[in-house]
Parts: structure tokens; sequence; C-alpha cells
């Protein structure tokens, strides 16, 4: 199952993607024999016969992540046969063992990167910067304009990635034959909103099930409330531009605590990961469910037509629709980027560059992702687009993008902290505490 969250193993032996010439195959190897054979200080170009090992730090689990790497790497050794992958499996924790590491000067070679990472791995020097490489290789030619507007630099103006996704939406997705099965309207509005819930309390079935283990999905949530009252969202209150006590703010709130104490998600909801919240939502047990659009065709396959999405989160008044183009996510730097401690940067920038496009690739070809960062017009998907994939294509033109995806947040204070406080608030918090605490994080970190 292609998710965001993906499992995180703890390896006793390294998943290296060794090279043949002729079938790239992939094989476990001992730590110690890689480090002893590969050196990969030297033999830069493709006609060396120099074995080079760059260490890969990547979504990585039993599942389609893992057919994506090795379609990466043939890919990259088409032009290196010489190089090859010690992969080291992407932490869903922030972006707080990456920055432990960087401290120690401990970091893969390339390295997926977001938001949230890059800015404080940049201040500190543990990345390189690649404008001079985009540059060099005129790389924004291949990338459709929205994803140079949105994706590619970072706040300060540079380019430390190199993307591979385009804009991309947070979705509330709908079991159609549950709604149709219990005469439930699919909701426009937050007064519909509560009455589906209460009806699917009433039949024994989840509102909505969260996996809101993963602090990035109850801060989606928390988005999909309070840009309806104020578009700004996280990305203003961390910025310290805008306050949890302001009057859209507090209203917001309070839907989300009616909401809340109505029942809409499942117990155990903050120790919940995706596996179990996506098990509930495809079995039935669930009627509603939160994830990106990324996730469009894994649960087509596991529900047929039986799912669509909203048009808009059903968080508004009934009167009052002005900001119902608002969506979480948006344009996120979100990409490949590489160590300054590597080797060889020219070699790892190449690498890097030419990984992300093959991963952007492998998601529009086999999984048919709309969203790609780059040109598709050469490109013929393998797998017929979901009704989801074709509606989510045509309406992502109207759709505004103007908070940030909590682990996307630049300032890292408030982006680890808020969704703490929003757990607590979760499992049982009053209105009153919540906006307290989080005025108390905007006035201690807001604007860093």
């Amino acid at each position: 199952m292609r998710k965001r969250s993906f499992l995180c193993v703890a390896l006793t032996t390294v998943f290296l993607f060794c090279l043949t010439a002729c079938s790239g195959s992939v094989q476990n190897v001992d730590t110690a024999k890689v480090s002893e054979s590969a050196q990969p200080e030297t033999a830069k170009d493709s006609g060396s016969d120099e074995y080079i090992v760059l260490k890969l730090y990547t979504h990585y689990d039993s599942g389609d992540t893992n057919k994506r790497v090795e379609y990466c790497t043939e890919k990259v050794q088409e032009k290196y046969p010489n190089v090859s992958f010690e992969i080291d499996p992407y932490q869903q924790d922030g972006g707080q063992s990456i920055k432990a590491r960087a401290a120690t000067g401990d970091l893969p070679d390339i390295l997926f990167l977001n938001d949230g990472s890059i800015l404080p791995l940049a201040k500190s020097g543990s990345i390189l910067t690649l404008d001079d490489y985009i540059e060099k290789n005129d790389y924004t030619s291949g990338l459709s304009q929205s994803a140079i507007d949105n994706c590619l630099y970072s706040s300060d103006g540079h380019i430390y990635q190199f993307p591979v996704n385009g804009v991309q939406p947070y979705l509330w997705y709908y079991n159609k034959d549950l709604f149709d099965q219990y005469n439930v309207k699919v909701p426009e509005n937050f007064d519909e909103l509560l009455t589906a819930i209460q009806t699917f309390r009433d039949n024994d079935i989840i509102p909505m099930a969260l996996f809101a283990k993963e602090p990035w999905v109850s801060g989606t949530f928390f988005d999909a409330f309070a840009m309806k009252e104020a578009p700004g969202g996280l990305k203003a209150l961390s910025e310290g531009t805008a306050k949890a006590s302001d009057e859209g703010y507090k209203k917001a709130i309070h839907k989300m605590k009616q909401a809340i104490d109505a029942g809409i998600f499942q117990q155990g909801v903050t120790n919940a990961d995706f596996d179990t919240a996506f098990a509930l939502f495809s079995s039935g047990k669930a009627a509603m469910f939160q994830n990106g659009g990324w996730c469009i065709t894994d649960i087509n396959k596991q529900m047929d037509d039986n799912v669509d999405y909203f048009d808009s989160y059903p968080t508004n008044d009934a009167d009052y629709t002005d900001n119902n183009g608002c969506f979480a996510g948006g344009g996120n730097a979100e990409g490949y980027g590489v160590a300054a401690n590597t080797a060889d940067p020219e070699l790892a920038m190449d690498v890097a560059a030419l990984f992300a496009k093959a991963q952007a690739e492998y998601d529009y070809v086999k999984n048919g992702l709309v969203n790609a960062p780059f040109n598709t017009e050469n490109l013929i998907p393998e797998v017929e687009l979901p009704d989801m994939s074709k509606k989510m294509g045509k309406q992502l033109s109207e759709m505004k993008f103007t908070s940030k995806n909590v682990e996307m947040i630049s300032n890292r204070e408030f982006g680890t902290a808020f969704p703490e406080e929003l757990q607590k608030f979760i499992v049982g918090e009053s209105e009153e505490d919540f906006i307290k605490a989080v005025d108390a994080l905007v006035e201690k970190a807001g604007g860093q």
C-alpha cells in the first residue's frame, strides 16, 4: 500500500541496490563489505569501472515504495551503471532524527527533504544549494510552471531539493455506499457534517478514521476547519501574524470541538497509524478518511468506484462559502537534496536530479498521480486514471493553498509543539485551555 506514512524498519542488514550489467538486481549486503569494497571517493563518470555506493535517505518499505526505488535506481544506472545505493529508510518523525544526525555530520549523500527540514539543515551548512546546478543544466525547462512557482524554491530564495511532487491537496474521502445505505446527504456545510456524524454514530459506523499518530494528519484536520474562517491557517499562527484567540480561529476551534465531542473519530485516534485507519475506512467500518491526493489510486484499488472526496471541506457555515476553495496542502519544497559532506558533490547532484525525475515519472506512469512536477505529455499512464484523479486534475487550478502542512512549516519550534497541543485537544482538552496553550506557543515561537 502506497501511503505517506511508511514503515520505518530496524535494519540489521543494509538494503543495497547492487548493480549488475543486465539486471539491476536487489541484494542484502553486509555493511562492512560495502565499506571495504565500494570506496566511493573516486570514479565519477559513467565510464568508470569502479563501483560507487551512495547513501540514500528515502521512503522505503515492503510495499510499492521499494518497487519505486528499484525503478529509480535502474533509471540512474542508465547514465551511471557504476552507481548503487545504500538505502537508509526515511523516518516519519517531523525531521527530528535527520537534524540530529546532521549535528554529528552523519548525513546520507542524498536525502529526501521537505520545507520543515530544509532551512534548519541549510542554516547549519549541512546541505548544498543547488542554484548553480539548476541554472547550468537548464533544469527548470522540464518543470511545470506551477512546480517552479510553488515547489522549487525555499523561503530564503534558494533551491535545496529536486522536486518530486507538484501541487498536492489533502482531501476528505468518503464511502459512497455507506452514505447511500444510511440515507446521509453528502455534507456541504458544518451543520450537515454534524448530522452525518450523528447518523453514523447511531448506526455504529465510525464517522471518520484518522491516523492522528502522525503530526501532519491532525494538523491538516485543524486546517480543514481553520482555513474556512481564517485562510492563513497554521501558517499564519507559525508566523506570529495570528492567534488562536482571534475570532475566526475561535469559531473554527469551537466547530472542531463540536465534531470531536459528537464522536467523529475512532477510539485511540491519536495512537492510530495509517494502516489502522485505512483498514477501518476500506472495510466499511468508517465513513470518511483524510489523506492526500497521492492516495487516490490506492484507495480506488481497494474500493473501486465506491469512494469519492468532498469538493470542499464541509466545515463552513451554510450561508458562507467565500473560502470553500481553500485546501490544506499545496505546493511545498519537497524532494531530494545533497549533503554537504558527500565525497563528490557534482556526482551526487546529478544522481539526485535523475532519481527525483524518475520517482515523479514512476508515480505518474505506474500509479496515475496527476500532480507530477515535470511535463508529462510524452508519458502514458499504465493504469486507468480513477474518476477522482480526473476530477482532481481539473479542480487543482481552482484550489487555494494559503496555509502550510505542520511538517513543512519552516518554524520548527512551532511545527513540533503545535501537534502536541492539538493531540491534547483531540482527546478531551477544553476549547479555552487549547486556545490559551496555542496563544502561548505563538507568543513564544511564532514568527521564528
